[in-house]
């Protein structure tokens, strides 16, 4: 989309380009291998109109229960900028330079812990960081954002709830 401005005796005018916001595709169908139930692998997710001055991502999934209460599944941060799709080989563990773990709040480690039950809300969000962390302690998902706050240039977030049908897991995105 272009944007034309200009002053009103027509002498000047600017073209620019609009941008388009970050973004992060909509999961549509959550496979049993990608929950509990399953292997507890983490989905694939694309990442759209990226930040020309990102370095890095930092990636955050949290859940809130009925009663308003949450839970961090994930926090990992420090994911090179050369990365536009994220996945379970993308953070493997075995891959220390391409990110670090933070906390999850569901047992306490340095790991993912796949989305488990219906009766939640989840919240996947990516960070385009205009330079990496580098903390010398895993953040949870609190002190990611604290150390984030100078650096967000933007995030994404997708919003979606899990219902369950015979070895399938549907996203109902809100």
């Amino acid at each position: 989309m272009l944007l034309v401005l200009g002053l009103w005796s027509g002498m000047v005018l600017r073209l620019c380009q609009s941008q388009e916001k970050f973004s992060i595709n909509s999961l549509q169908v959550l496979e049993n291998k990608h929950t509990c139930l399953g292997e507890g692998l983490f989905p694939e997710v694309k990442l759209n109109n990226i930040p020309s001055a990102t370095r890095s991502y930092a990636i955050t999934l949290h859940s809130i229960q009925e009663n308003g209460e949450e839970e961090t599944h994930m926090v990992f941060y420090d994911l090179k900028n050369t990365v536009q799709t994220i996945n379970t080989q993308t953070i493997n563990t075995s891959s220390l330079q391409r990110g670090q773990w933070g906390k999850n709040s569901i047992n306490d480690r340095t790991a993912y812990s796949a989305p488990c039950e219906a009766s939640k809300a989840y919240i996947l969000t990516v960070y385009a960081l205009a330079k990496r962390l580098s903390p010398p302690n895993a953040l949870t998902r609190a002190t990611l954002e604290d150390a984030t706050n100078s650096i967000l240039l933007e995030k994404a977030e997708h919003k979606f709830e899990l219902q369950q049908a015979d070895n399938t897991v549907f996203v109902e995105n809100f």
